[in-house]
């Protein structure tokens, strides 16, 4: 297995995601029992780095205007064919979840860290335009929030749901105050315990806990902004009836 680790290590540090997707796929093949940690974030890393490419990408040509109706066309055909990339990559990853990785895993951090993936992946249909992808991530990110109670409030991978899933509010669901709700009370409980983390996780979840915290201070500024806003509407509509 060493030479495939190694050789997706290489593709990861040349962002060759592609490549990277080939050279695990062998450890996934011959995977028997659940993945080893090393091993299931290699293979994580090479499925998302290639869906945020081609989620880079999407969104890049959702920013462009077209010109004339031939330049419509080639771009709605263009976005179809990257959206449908996404679908592809993100369901061949699930099926994996779905069919062997949950069902060799043993371990409660291991169950809730597919179920989190799960999410994630439907996500980035979701932001591809799959109308079903919602609701699937949804139902994934509460699987995994159901137990995530079983882990140290500073564990990675409890702070890494945390993150994802009030990402998944605000981006998808566009919800703000439900994503500010779910971020701040995972870094406030993780924060009180932050003192007893070991050494060897502690700049990971002090990595968690920075973008946490930048995107609780990043959505109260939006929701200020919204908030004035709604009072400036309220404010013009109550001078117009006034007026009339």
């Amino acid at each position: 297995m060493e030479v495939y680790e190694h050789r997706a290590e290489l593709c990861s540090e040349t962002e060759r995601f592609t490549d990277m997707i080939q050279a695990v796929r062998p450890i996934i093949e011959h995977s028997t029992t659940a993945l080893l940690p090393a091993h299931r974030e290699l293979i994580h890393a090479a499925y998302k780095g290639r869906v945020l490419a081609s989620l880079r990408q999407y969104h890049r040509l959702e920013k462009l205007e077209a010109r004339e109706w031939r330049e419509k066309y080639l771009l709605a055909d263009y976005l179809a064919h990257i959206r449908e990339e996404v679908r592809q990559t993100s369901r061949e990853i699930l099926d994996f979840i779905d069919y062997k990785f949950l069902v060799f895993e043993g371990s409660v951090e291991g169950v809730i860290f597919y179920q989190k993936i799960r999410g994630d992946y439907y996500r980035y249909m979701a932001e591809a335009g799959d109308c079903d992808a919602p609701a699937l991530s949804s139902q994934s990110y509460l699987k995994a929030m159901d137990r995530v109670s079983q882990l140290p409030s500073f564990h990675p991978t409890r702070l890494s749901l945390v993150l994802n899933y009030s990402v998944f509010h605000h981006d998808i669901k566009k919800d703000l105050r439900e994503a500010t709700i779910i971020a701040k009370e995972g870094f406030d409980m993780a924060i009180k315990e932050v003192h007893v983390v070991e050494p060897r996780q502690y700049k990971e979840v002090m990595e968690y806990l920075d973008l946490i915290r930048d995107n609780i201070k990043l959505w109260k500024e939006e929701r200020k902004v919204k908030d004035r806003a709604e009072a400036k509407a309220k404010h013009d509509l109550a001078q117009s009836a006034a007026m009339s």
